[in-house]
């Protein structure tokens, strides 16, 4: 798709329609007429834009007249036509006209073209300099059938079947580039190559990556309006009309500094049309002497084939792109599977879709760990602090550009896709782009898609330190019930012994004292046993989340059944300020109402959720499917529901219309 007031089609070498349009954007006038321009013969309109065909045959005389004089003399610039002597001025001043711009330009042996641009309103129109440049752009294209074609051009096309195979082994836009550059370059003797494309999804024209030698990162802040009237890229584009130059940085038709941002001189540009559609312009840069006419047809008899290879390549390198970021967010996710952190595994899919997407910073922002941040190329410090803070601060989707402005210069483009885990926001994956351009539809999905990997990563994080969690605490149970039953028991075998010592008849006096010492010893060594078999056997009795996982895990042994459990970890540091009662409560409903649901008859699925909510509340959600009720435990939960109602907490437990089965417990935390 081009872009507005660009030439879908180029129907004939005179068609100048596309040009006449951009010259009355670009000089905002409300007449604009393309005169061509032959040896010895009157000015003949070719082109007009702003009249009827009724209006066009009243002002041709004054038009022609008006063109002649220009060839005859230097451009004009008419702020106001009242009292101007210039042949043709009085005959527009009788239609209604008040200013006028007007330039010709001549090829050879009087050969040329007039372009004439009026305005209905004194004070003159704008961008009086770009006359000149519309005017050459014109005379060049009514030139070209009278030009003397190179025969020589046909043996040397044979050389380009390379470019066949470039497309195939180009893997990125710079080997491309390059690869253009080592190919048409020698042709022209020029010293580089660039390409311009249109951006269809960005809706601006975007150099490919190592145009004219340069690096990714300045080739990403070059994108240019097609509206944009100070550079001859976008003017080539939308008119579908070649241009060249042989001194840019006195040229008007340059005035967006790119000679002295790609550091050239002279410069050829040349439409891409691939089935007659323009998709970007082929640059010529720094000929050893001067660009001419024959240097202009013989890139334009190129054109069609490089476009045709600009847009395979694009597209194989678009997919090779996509396909690589599967495999990297496929890898990711095996990777977390596996066991292995979030940072370890998300980093290089955050590489991946960063270089994919021209990003120049990803960031996953946690509500409750550490950040992960992916950065490349310069970022104001500024604004990557701002646009953290916002995606901190702000859940949602969101995405927004920022233009330039003063301190940043390309402006910037952000992406936020919150990240879910279930109904609970985990944080927000922000992406930042160092340019003014937003991302597009595709880039937006696979921010998406990453977002939904980070939460997994959290979850999968999250099981594994439950899973270690519970293992720890199979391990103490384990220990304690091995010290009763072994050194325990010996303990209490060897106190039986010295007790049975001391009774015996004959016993001298200072070995009774002896063994009651040692049998005083034995108690002592008993209950420091048995103080550390209490404390492993149990969490403390304020840790609401490890009671919360050894009761989950006990069910789970007593039922063989698999039980969910959420503990997000606010919620578990909300809970450490629970008083004992309370703690006790809320782990004798866990443990009641999971015990219930797995002694259902039927398969039965169990979530155990703690949660903290935003109004300081701390909320114990058990829930299963309701597949079987006739085994449901109906045990009175009273003393549970007194002590949560003693502390301003509340009791509920309904079933939803889906089956589903809810106990939900809400105690009030500190802030």
């Amino acid at each position: 798709m081009t872009a507005l007031g660009a030439p879908s089609v180029v129907s004939s070498e005179t068609d100048l329609r596309g040009l006449a349009d951009t010259a009355q954007r670009a000089l905002e006038a409300d007449v604009v007429v393309i005169l061509e321009l032959t040896a010895g013969g009157e000015p003949a309109i070719v082109s007009t834009v702003g009249l009827g065909a009724e209006q066009r045959e009243r002002l041709e005389p004054a038009l022609v007249a008006l063109a002649g004089a220009l060839v005859a003399g230097e451009p004009l610039d008419l702020p106001s036509l009242q009292g101007c002597g210039t042949p043709g001025v009085a005959g527009l001043c009788d239609r209604g006209y008040a200013s006028a711009l007007g330039a010709a330009r001549c090829i050879a042996k009087g050969r040329g073209a007039a372009v004439v641009a009026v305005g209905r309103q004194p004070g003159g129109l704008e961008n009086p300099e770009l006359t000149e440049v519309f005017a050459l752009q014109a005379a060049t294209a009514l030139d070209r059938p009278f030009r003397r074609r190179s025969g020589s051009m046909t043996d040397r096309l044979e050389s380009l079947a390379a470019l066949d195979q470039l497309v195939l082994s180009a893997t990125t836009l710079e080997q491309l580039s390059a690869a253009l550059t080592e190919l048409i370059a020698p042709l022209f003797g020029a010293a580089s190559t660039g390409i311009t494309v249109w951006d269809d999804q960005r809706q601006v024209l975007r150099l490919l990556v190592g145009s004219f030698g340069s690096d990714e990162a300045e080739d990403a802040f070059w994108p240019v309006s097609a509206q944009d009237v100070r550079s001859h890229s976008a003017r080539v584009f939308t008119t579908g009309r070649s241009y060249f130059s042989n001194d840019v940085f006195s040229d008007p038709g340059f005035a967006d500094g790119f000679g002295e941002r790609f550091a050239v001189r002279r410069v050829l540009s040349v439409p891409l049309v691939l089935a007659g559609q323009v998709i970007g312009v082929l640059h010529l840069v720094d000929k050893e002497d001067e660009f001419t006419t024959d240097d202009l047809d013989r890139a334009e008899a190129l054109s069609t084939k490089i476009a045709a290879v600009v847009e395979l390549a694009r597209a194989h390198v678009r997919l090779r792109t996509q396909r690589r970021l599967e495999e990297v967010l496929s890898d990711a996710a095996v990777a977390l599977a596996s066991g292995e952190s979030a940072q370890s595994s998300l980093v290089p899919a955050f590489a991946e879709l960063g270089r994919s997407a021209e990003a120049s910073l990803l960031a996953l922002i946690s509500r409750d760990d550490e950040p992960i941040l992916w950065r490349r190329g310069d970022v104001l410090a500024e604004t990557e602090r701002n646009v953290l803070a916002e995606a901190a601060t702000m859940p949602g989707v969101r995405a927004y550009v920022v233009g330039p402005q003063f301190g940043d210069p390309t402006g910037w483009a952000v992406f936020h896709a919150p990240v879910h885990l279930g109904a609970q926001r985990l944080g927000t994956l922000v992406a930042l782009r160092a340019w003014a351009a937003p991302f597009n539809v595709e880039e937006r999905h696979a921010v998406v898609r990453l977002a939904n990997l980070a939460a997994l990563a959290r979850a999968t994080e999250r099981y594994q330190q439950q899973r270690a969690e519970l293992a720890r605490l199979h391990e103490r149970q384990r220990i304690a019930e091995d010290l009763h039953d072994d050194v325990a028991q010996l303990l209490f075998a060897a106190q039986l012994s010295l007790d049975s010592a001391l009774e015996r008849d004959g016993v001298d006096g200072e070995v009774v004292g002896g063994i009651a010492q040692a049998r005083g010893l034995l108690v002592r060594g008993d209950t420091a046993i048995r103080t550390v078999i209490n404390r492993l056997s149990g969490p403390p009795a304020s840790d609401l989340a490890r009671r919360l996982a050894s009761a989950v895990a006990r069910v789970e042994d007593a039922c063989s059944q698999a039980i969910h459990l959420e503990m997000p970890a606010d919620a578990v540091l909300a809970a450490k300020g629970l008083g004992g009662l309370l703690t006790d409560a809320l782990v004798e409903l866990a443990q009641h109402a999971a015990m219930s649901a797995a002694a259902q008859e039927g398969p039965c699925r169990i979530t155990v959720r703690l949660a903290r909510l935003e109004t300081h509340s701390l909320v114990l959600t058990i829930e299963d499917d309701g597949v079987g009720r006739s085994r449901r435990d109906t045990r009175d939960l009273t003393a549970v529901r007194q002590v949560l109602r003693a502390n301003g907490g509340t009791l509920r437990i309904r079933t939803e219309p889906t089956g589903t089965s809810l106990v939900i417990a809400t105690v009030p935390v500190q802030g």
